[in-house]
């Protein structure tokens, strides 16, 4: 197993999970953080946190005491992208230069890198298996695949061991306010009478947080694995260029309207629903759906259906909020 494991933006909504994750399962623990600090409840004294910001490759830590590092640390989200692309590239793209030649310069066994599903644009056919074409409709996509062709390139150039994941729609507990879930529970928590929401025709695999974490620690399991005993992975065929890229989903399809609904319901409102197209359809999916097989063959399955993941969210949103 991989003694310690480094986890760039392990502050962040995914990065605290994976963080508790590995720990879980007797990794060695490390989170880079630069502008957010770990969360102050149990469980997160015993990581390292090391400052250092991806954007800057002189301020990274060497990378020298670990056996593997995960790489999250990046803008996030969609609309934060469209108002500041140029952040986006630096942050996504250049940053991941900067990690990738400090894990190269640094003798790093395997890297794990955080891609994103909103890579694939519109999808030729559902479910969307991992050898699709991708287009990406936005700067944050963009950055994205930018991301994977780096990831790629120092793979082929230089012998290390890199995979990709690909989470769809995540969601849970800890989530910035402006994404779908934790603005519904939000409203509804504040009791609102009416939720103002943008477009609620898209569908989406709505994936828990914890089952995104474990997808990711399946991987580094499985990379850390494939090196003791000197082989590769499990790639369907040696020529296929996205052999050890992963999807993460639910492998199950759900529409922006029943969510809300499921919700409504979960947290006993009443509320009417006031939908207005907030934005811009030249850069909406109308449906996504995962296919995981990939991943499953490494003994992946998710946890938690939309049902169990919005109650662990509504619970947890709700604790945090009386404390």
């Amino acid at each position: 197993m991989t003694e310690s494991v480094l986890v760039t933006g392990g502050s962040g909504f995914i990065g605290r999970h994976v963080l508790e994750e590995l720990r879980d399962a007797g990794y060695g623990v490390a989170a880079l953080t630069h502008a957010s600090p770990l969360p102050d409840r149990p469980g997160f004294e015993a990581v390292d946190a090391v400052d250092g910001d991806v954007t800057r490759f002189e301020s990274l830590p060497s990378f020298e005491p670990y056996d593997a590092v995960v790489h999250l640390a990046g803008v996030v989200s969609v609309g934060d992208s469209l108002e500041r692309p140029r952040r986006t590239y630096e942050v996504n793209t250049t940053g991941t230069v900067n990690v990738f030649e400090r894990a190269r310069a640094d003798d790093v066994g395997s890297v794990v890198y955080g891609s994103s599903a909103a890579i694939y644009g519109i999808p030729d056919e559902l479910p969307i298996t991992e050898s699709q074409s991708v287009e990406p409709l936005h700067p944050y996509a963009a950055s994205k695949l930018a991301g994977e062709q780096v990831a790629k390139a120092t793979a082929n150039a230089y012998e290390l061991d890199v995979a990709v994941v690909r989470p769809f729609t995540t969601y849970g507990p800890g989530q910035r306010s402006d994404n779908l879930i934790p603005h519904v529970v939000s409203q509804l928590q504040s009791g609102a009478d009416v939720l103002e929401l943008g477009n609620l025709s898209p569908t989406r695999d709505f994936v828990y947080v914890r089952d995104v974490a474990s997808a990711i620690r399946t991987v580094v399991d499985s990379d850390r694995q494939a090196a003791d005993e000197g082989t590769t992975d499990d790639s369907p065929t040696a020529a296929d260029s996205t052999a050890d890229v992963y999807n993460v989903g639910s492998e199950s399809e759900t529409s922006v309207r029943e969510v809300v609904e499921r919700l409504r319901s979960l947290m006993e409102s009443d509320a009417s629903i006031e939908s207005t197209k907030k934005r811009d359809e030249r850069v909406e999916i109308p449906r996504m759906v995962a296919d995981c097989s990939r991943l499953k063959r490494l003994g992946w399955r998710p946890e938690f259906d939309l049902e169990s993941g919005l109650e662990q969210t509504i619970a947890q949103e709700d604790s945090q909020k009386h404390e």
